[in-house]
């Protein structure tokens, strides 16, 4: 049975030399669980507080920065019943708990009835390349993407004679044309889209897992250029760890 440290042994014989090889086993070094506090991941109005472990610096209703301290990693012993003089001092801990918060997102989008969108111009050009596992080699045709903006479509033609097949393809790399135009829209669409595209970004800051509330939008203008404003309200943990510096 081998050592605890040892991964590893082997043994060889060479001549009238033995050798032997030893591969040691490198301890994953533990977590870190020294003393920490609770702060703010990011701005919140505080629903609720939950502490396992040390004091809570903040209340429901609440309002805090990210950054802020939410949970201090400190156990006292004000609630318990010591004999006079027998207090024990303030303990450092590693705060544990939970503070839920009332978080905002939003996402800004103009309204421009002067849309681009891309297209595709109708000019394509394919490479030819001759394909097997350990690498390829280019035949004739488009070696490398000829056009500004593309999309490639890629496809393969397996090599055969008769019942006989090759581990060998003929690999086709078919680069199409994409052109960006201007065209005008109406500003029923023009809104439409940009309301469209605020609510796509704004979703795309909430956190995997987090459900999301209804959304709201604004219409205002600024210096003559229309803007749309999505705003969406969620319900989540805004705990994270800080350590304590010693």
């Amino acid at each position: 049975r081998l050592h605890s440290g040892i991964s590893w042994a082997g043994c060889r014989i060479r001549g009238t030399l033995l050798e032997i090889e030893i591969a040691e086993h490198l301890v994953e070094p533990e977590p870190d669980s020294g003393p920490a506090d609770l702060i703010a991941a990011k701005d919140g109005l505080v629903e609720r507080v939950l502490v396992i472990e040390g004091q809570a610096v903040v209340k429901p209703g609440d309002t805090v920065s990210k950054g802020d301290l939410l949970i201090l990693g400190i156990r006292a012993y004000n609630d318990y019943h010591f004999p006079e003089g027998e207090q024990p001092p303030p303990e450092a801990v590693r705060a544990k708990g939970e503070v839920e918060a009332r978080v905002w997102y939003e996402a800004r989008v103009p309204v421009n009835t002067k849309r681009k969108f891309k297209v595709e111009s109708g000019s394509n050009k394919t490479g030819y390349y001759l394909s097997w596992p350990e690498g390829s080699l280019y035949l004739w045709g488009a070696r490398n993407d000829p056009y500004e903006i593309s999309r490639r479509e890629v496809s393969r033609l397996s090599l055969k004679w008769r019942n006989l097949f090759f581990p060998v393809e003929l690999k086709l790399n078919r680069y199409y044309e994409i052109i960006v135009e201007e065209m005008d829209i109406s500003p029923e669409q023009a809104l439409l889209l940009s309301r469209e595209e605020a609510e796509k970004q704004v979703r795309s800051q909430i956190p995997e897992g987090v459900p999301a509330g209804v959304i709201f939008f604004e219409e205002y203008t600024v210096q003559g250029q229309r803007w749309v404003r999505a705003v969406v309200e969620t319900r989540e943990n805004i705990a994270t760890l800080r350590v304590q510096q010693p």
